[in-house]
């Protein structure tokens, strides 16, 4: 990878990794929030059922935000055969802030 590779891919992957970090924080917090609202009230409640797709969709703007995050990766990198190294290295990259060797 040139150094420039590398700088747009550790930049991709802090924002991403912020972003993500932040909805399954707010996905934590309407969890925590469904499950005392589920210790209260009838299961199929209307606040249950509000709370319980608050969830998915912030579930699915993670998706959403990872896909986006894979095909900027695509245009880094490239895709083929000759990239499957780089990107098995980079599946288990989980260390923010340290830079990709």
């Amino acid at each position: 990878m040139t150094t420039e590779q590398r700088t747009k891919l550790n930049a991709l992957y802090l924002r991403t990794y912020a972003d993500s970090r932040q909805i399954r924080k707010e996905i934590g917090q309407m969890k925590s929030l469904l499950f005392k609202e589920a210790a209260t009230k009838k299961f199929k409640s209307k606040d249950i059922n509000e709370l319980t797709s608050r969830i998915i969709d912030a579930d699915q703007r993670r998706l959403n935000l990872m896909f986006r995050a894979l095909e900027e990766m695509q245009t880094i990198v490239g895709t083929g055969e000759d990239k499957k190294e780089l990107y098995e290295y980079l599946r288990q990259y989980d260390y923010p802030g340290t830079g990709l060797r």
